[in-house]
């Protein structure tokens, strides 16, 4: 019986079977350096998208402050007529 499960092994199948071996070592070996690669990019573009939103929310500041001066300038000038048409 235990005759039965074993077979005979000639070295061009050891052969084989060591190419087949460091062949998914290496092809494991490429698919871990494009996740390490895709990662990095991913890590560049969430950093990316970071920045556009810091700029975005400083530019969107920026435009609600010169929105309150020229609001504040106006109701200025419109207090200055009312007080020119009163008198």
């Amino acid at each position: 019986m235990y005759r039965e499960k074993m077979r005979p092994v000639n070295s061009e199948e050891l052969y084989l079977r060591k190419i087949a071996k460091t062949g998914r070592n290496k092809i494991m070996s490429l698919l871990n350096f494009s996740l390490n690669i895709s990662h990095f990019h991913i890590d560049i573009q969430v950093k990316k998208d970071e920045e556009k939103r810091k700029e975005k929310m400083r530019r969107l500041v920026e435009h609600e402050q010169r929105l309150n001066e020229v609001l504040e300038e106006r109701n200025k000038f419109e207090y200055a007529l009312m007080r020119i048409n009163m008198q």
